[in-house]
């Protein structure tokens, strides 16, 4: 399973640094501020307004090569946006489509 997470704008920072620090260097979720809770066999956070727990119905990895050269270009003339030690160049993501199994509100 995985979680989609919706949060109030008062939140904003925090979801920030999560989104532009690695976890492999820190503990970001401490450093943010949120606070994780279980949710199925996930984890969303108590500051959340509303959560989806999803099962997982498709993964894709995203191929470089599909991307747009407006985001190629940005990648190549912005080697600072690389957080990870070590990585030099655009690392694949995920996508994932879900069945929401469940909904949880604040």
């Amino acid at each position: 399973t995985f979680t989609v997470s919706f949060f109030s704008e008062s939140y904003r920072k925090a979801l920030g640094y999560l989104g532009s620090h690695s976890g492999r260097d820190e503990n970001k979720v401490a450093n943010s501020g949120l606070t994780p809770v279980v949710a199925g066999d996930g984890v969303t956070f108590k500051e959340a307004e509303l959560t989806f727990v999803c099962k997982k119905l498709y993964e894709h990895q995203f191929d470089e090569a599909y991307l747009a050269e407006k985001v190629k270009d940005y990648y190549a003339s912005n080697p600072a946006v690389y957080t990870q030690a070590g990585h030099d160049r655009w690392e694949p993501h995920y996508m994932y489509i879900g069945e929401v199994v469940d909904a949880i509100e604040d």
